[in-house]
């Protein structure tokens, strides 16, 4: 049985599927082999793109009457955004050309030098609860309670009107949420050298889509910060909201259908908060340090060991020595909850950052790095194990905090808008390892070309560097042996100190190797630019490197 189908264009293939058919029943397998791939306990085993340098402001344009779920009352934003669903592209036109930072590593020993010309720095960090009202879906998987799988809802995905198909509720092929666990929150930490200021934004949240880049490029442009200098960051928590996507493809899969209020509320609250840090910049010293952490970890692959196992402490106190905020980072999904859990909650990301700040005080914030095929190792089931395993790497990360601390460094921030080429999902059963839908059809092949409205061709590339230490934004999820060819490209062209960060500024899926892509598995079926992802987003890493000042 092969396919190949073209959404959300309607004709029907020799198979004699629709496409709206098919689109869903590729997408279904896709969200429910997440669910089974992200809980299960098996043990582990042994062409060229075009980069184009303008940043932009998109063009937002549903109806913004629904009500705040943040708030009991009916009023909206004044600036809510407009999410025109059916346009081909974010205009990327509006704000201007784009060096925008984002992140890379930093090497085990303490680290703080002086670079070239440094300038003095500053510092401001703010955080905000982000949780809205019970009811609205929770986003991550798409299965087991989480799906309502009522037809004539799942089908309202896969039509045009899957953005506040009904404003009075926003939740629509997924059951709402049922209370509470742990409050969300948005961090952002703003970082001045001289004129240029990174701000960096954590939330918690499945992914960020670019839609929220644009929005807070705009708000922020009176503080003298550019698209190039914003980097929106997801713990990738997979019990935070949904509904705040206009991607179709994550509306299918793991997030319910776009709401306008919901995202309008997110927004005002993300945009305080940076305005907050901001206008909060003082003087500071920053220093960074990295180290391993052993036993909680796993390749959910089956490849015995194969993770990046190098926790990440960047720590910034103001010059009096008291704490204002600190960063932990490492490759770890937040999955310790799992499907069943149906109350909000910042997983284990969220207990990492709680643990910190009640330790050493200040503002924590957890960055994820490319954490595609690494999953947690709980030593016990459920919150228990989800707040044991966090207080495991809250005390390898105050053990790591760094000794030696800088005043004074340069930093530089550059953004490339990368064209990926049409993205499509790929399920068959022509290589090892394919589908289990593969038993029961074995010459099973499936190809959806995914359109603008599912899915955007122009991705975010983001970089900085700070002093000696370059930062990468990785808009996805890339697997550890991406990330390592990726560290190794940069590594050839002299960098030595590179922070890889995932989910920066837009959520493109999973990227997988080409053999890792042949292999098959989930992460393969969500590989959504093909086999050659992985090496053209490692092109798009040194394009937007070549452009940093």
């Amino acid at each position: 049985m092969n396919m190949r189908i073209v959404c959300p264009i309607r004709r029907r293939v020799r198979a004699g599927i629709s496409p709206r058919l098919g689109c869903a029943l590729l997408v279904l397998l896709v969200a429910l082999g997440c669910d089974r791939h992200l809980t299960s306990d098996r043990p582990s085993t042994s062409d060229t793109a075009t980069a184009d340098t303008s940043a932009g402001a998109g063009d937002l344009s549903v109806s913004t009457d629904a009500a705040d779920p943040w708030s009991d009352d009916d009023s909206t934003p004044d600036d809510a955004p407009t999410t025109d669903r059916d346009a081909d592209a974010i205009d990327l036109d509006e704000i201007g050309s784009g060096d925008v930072d984002a992140g890379l590593g930093a090497p085990d020993g303490d680290v703080a030098k002086d670079g070239d010309d440094p300038e003095p720095l500053k510092a401001g960090v703010a955080t905000v609860e982000i949780t809205p009202i019970v009811g609205v879906p929770l986003a991550g998987f798409g299965g087991g309670k989480r799906r309502d799988l009522d037809v004539d809802k799942l089908l309202i995905g896969l039509e045009k009107n899957c953005v506040d198909p009904d404003p009075s509720t926003p939740y629509v092929m997924f059951n709402p949420s049922e209370g509470v666990l742990d409050p969300l929150r948005a961090k952002v930490l703003a970082v001045q050298s001289g004129a240029r200021t990174l701000v960096i934004v954590g939330l918690d949240l499945i992914g960020a889509n670019q839609e929220l880049l644009v929005d807070l490029s705009i708000a922020l442009k009176p503080y003298g910060v550019e698209s190039r200098d914003i980097m929106v960051t997801a713990t990738h928590t997979h019990s935070g909201p949904g509904a705040l996507s206009i991607r179709r493809f994550w509306e299918m899969a793991a997030a319910d259908c776009f709401n306008q209020g919901v995202y309008d509320a997110l927004k005002a609250k993300v945009i305080d908060a940076a305005k907050t840090a901001l206008e909060g910049r003082v003087p500071v010293a920053v220093g960074w340090r990295s180290g391993t952490i052993e036993g909680v970890q796993r390749n959910r692959r089956g490849k015995t060991g194969h993770f990046d196992n190098t926790l990440t402490v960047m720590h910034l106190r103001r010059l009096d020595d008291t704490p204002l905020a600190t960063v932990v980072s490492l490759p770890i999904h937040p999955t310790a909850l799992g499907e069943s859990n149906m109350r909000f909650s910042s997983d284990l990301t969220g207990a990492v950052e709680r643990s910190v700040e009640k330790q050493l005080g200040g503002a924590a914030i957890f960055l994820q790095k490319p954490e595609g095929d690494v999953s947690p190792v709980l030593p016990s089931p459920g919150v228990e194990g989800m707040l044991a395993l966090a207080e495991t790497i809250a005390a390898r990360a105050l053990e790591l905090m760094p000794t030696s601390y800088s005043t004074s460094l340069p930093l530089s921030t550059a953004q490339l808008f990368y064209d990926f080429g049409q993205p499509f999902m790929r399920e068959g059963c022509a290589y090892p390892g394919a589908f289990d839908l593969c038993g029961a059809f074995p010459d099973f092949e499936l190809q959806l070309e995914l359109t603008e409205t599912w899915f955007p061709q122009r991705i975010p590339i983001t970089v900085a560097r700070l002093g000696p230490l370059l930062l990468v934004g990785l808009p996805g999820e890339p697997t550890t042996s991406v990330a390592d060819a990726i560290r190794t490209a940069l590594i050839d062209v002299g960098e030595s100190e590179i922070w890889l960060l995932a989910l920066v500024n837009e959520h493109m899926g999973y990227v997988t190797t080409s053999e890792e892509y042949i292999e098959g598995g989930y992460e393969s079926i969500a590989t959504l630019f093909g086999a050659t992802t992985a090496e053209t987003l490692k092109k798009a890493v040194l394009a937007t490197l070549a452009t940093l000042d």
